[in-house]
């Protein structure tokens, strides 16, 4: 062999060992701790191939009970029984109710309202609504309740997570990761920790370095394609739809500059698809002092009085509208 040959075939050997030293440690100090495509927040959480994450059933989330369908609330049949009106309200943290009781919840609020107002017939509702969701997980959630046989579904998106900054990388690259953190590659702990040195580098300094606009979860773009996608979907399966454009406290708008775009895209939804919509904001308006209704250091999530304006709105909506149609 070739003197260069030899060195080559050294340096090589070199690496290979050096590498399956470096493997075998990282296996024995179970490093690296850290893993971007899934980071369990605690042991209430569990992985999805398509959300990326979901809660475990019976698991406890603030004070709420997560049901056999992972989600909060009442479990309905799968068949609609007759003579039943079943709203579905789809939706982040503030739709599931966070901070609050199911009771005090909107979509239980209004549900409510709505039953008083038609004792002819049963209302149900059910919360395709969890804590952290997007308008991305929002999205998979409906396709997979839609089965469920809404008369109507009612949308709460875009009002905090769409426009937060990605921690690792956008939600529409979930199904990617979590198909990656499985992969036999990804087990080799070398090139796991190169992965998630990466993440951890993107997520503390370099997003920070990117316009606001690239570096958030849910792009503007994909937030329209999410939108356009809901409302057909729910629209094909026979379902009416009310679009509700959240309110926001003043600081949470001088944070995200982004934000008003994100409610144009919804006002444009709701009219291109013609669907039913909701502005939010005048509701809240008139109580001047946030802390009224939104949770002490929080200016996302309402308190029982944000949640009952908010029901109360959309029992108006719906019954002044006729959306729902007279009793049968």
């Amino acid at each position: 062999m070739a003197p260069r040959a030899q060195t080559v075939a050294l340096v090589a050997a070199s690496l290979l060992v050096s590498l399956g030293t470096l493997e075998l440690l990282f296996r024995k100090l179970d490093f690296p701790f850290f893993d971007g495509c899934f980071v369990r927040q605690d042991e209430s959480w569990r992985e999805d191939p398509e959300l990326g994450f979901g809660y475990v059933p019976g698991s406890e989330v603030r004070g709420a009970r997560i049901n056999a369908r992972g989600l909060r609330g009442p479990l309905v049949a799968e068949r609609k029984p007759a003579d039943t009106v079943r709203i579905l309200f789809i939706g982040d943290s503030t739709c599931f109710g966070l901070g609050v009781g199911l009771d005090e919840s909107f979509p239980a609020v209004a549900t409510r309202l709505l039953q008083a107002e038609d004792p002819g017939r049963r209302y149900q509702f059910v919360i395709g609504a969890l804590p952290g969701y997007s308008s991305y997980q929002s999205r998979v959630l409906l396709e997979r309740l839609l089965p469920l046989e809404p008369d109507l579904v009612v949308f709460y998106v875009g009002a905090y997570h769409d426009h937060a900054n990605a921690s690792y990388y956008r939600d529409r690259d979930i199904p990617r990761r979590m198909a990656r953190r499985h992969a036999v590659w990804h087990q080799v702990r070398i090139l796991n920790a190169a992965e998630s040195l990466w993440d951890l580098s993107w997520g503390r300094w370099i997003r920070g370095l990117l316009p606001e606009r690239i570096r958030v979860r849910v792009p503007p773009d994909d937030f329209r394609r999410n939108l356009d996608d809901m409302l057909t979907r729910a629209r094909d399966a026979g379902a009416r739809t009310l679009v509700l454009l959240p309110p926001h406290a003043g600081s949470l708008v001088a944070r995200r500059a982004s934000l008003p775009v994100y409610q144009d895209a919804l006002r444009e939804a709701a009219e291109v698809h013609a669907a039913a919509s909701l502005e939010l904001q005048p509701v809240f308006q008139p109580f001047l002092a946030e802390e009224l209704y939104f949770l002490p250091d929080d200016d996302f999530h309402p308190r029982p009085l944000g949640h009952r304006l908010i029901g109360e709105s959309i029992f108006l909506r719906v019954r002044d509208g006729g959306i729902l149609g007279a009793a049968s």
